[in-house]
């Protein structure tokens, strides 16, 4: 079954990017666009309960290109930087009312080198997910009825959940409308 999940990042409450999320048990595609015209895309092959291999791109350049298994660290301790929605995803699934932290180790897929540096998810509240990377907050989650309504990111943005022609909408003209139809045509 395939998921998707469309986020508006905003910046004093004003729509300024796209945060893209297509998955199933084989891959998560992610796709984020900004109103500057940055973009990133990345793409990560999973195998059951790990990942195989991860594909990032920034705007035009080539690929960056992460074999799970050519890294020194295991698949399933050491993750690309997309696969930790999917992580919170899952603790949200299963209720996220751990005590203890979750640990492991996070690649950031623009980082040729593939160097995993140590993470972890808490649980503050019921309403709130944490996940630090070297000690530090880089993402919050907001969960609202089991379901993740917002993040707020590290890079000060926020980012809530949208419906794909509610995103769209607020998006035209303000992110590359060929990337949206592009999308949109995904949903069909």
């Amino acid at each position: 079954m395939v998921h998707t999940r469309w986020e508006v990042f905003t910046s004093h409450d004003e729509p300024v990017g796209l945060l893209y999320r297509r998955w199933d048990e084989t891959e998560l595609i992610t796709e984020t666009a900004f109103s500057n015209g940055e973009r990133f895309s990345s793409r990560v092959l999973l195998s059951g309960n790990s990942w195989t291999r991860c594909e990032y791109t920034e705007d035009t350049d080539d690929p960056i290109i992460l074999d799970a298994l050519s890294l020194e660290y295991e698949p399933e301790d050491a993750i690309p930087s997309p696969l930790v929605f999917l992580l919170v995803q899952r603790l949200v699934n299963e209720g996220a009312d751990r005590a203890d932290p979750v640990a492991f180790h996070v690649i950031d897929p623009s980082d040729r080198s593939g160097l995993a540096r140590p993470a972890s998810i808490w649980v503050p509240d019921v309403s709130s997910i944490d996940v630090e990377i070297d000690g530090v907050l880089d993402w919050r989650f907001r969960i609202d009825n089991g379901a993740i309504v917002s993040v707020t990111h590290s890079n000060g943005l926020d980012s809530r959940e949208d419906t794909s022609s509610g995103a769209a909408a607020r998006l035209r003209g303000i992110i590359d409308d060929a990337l949206i139809k592009h999308l949109l045509a995904l949903e069909a």
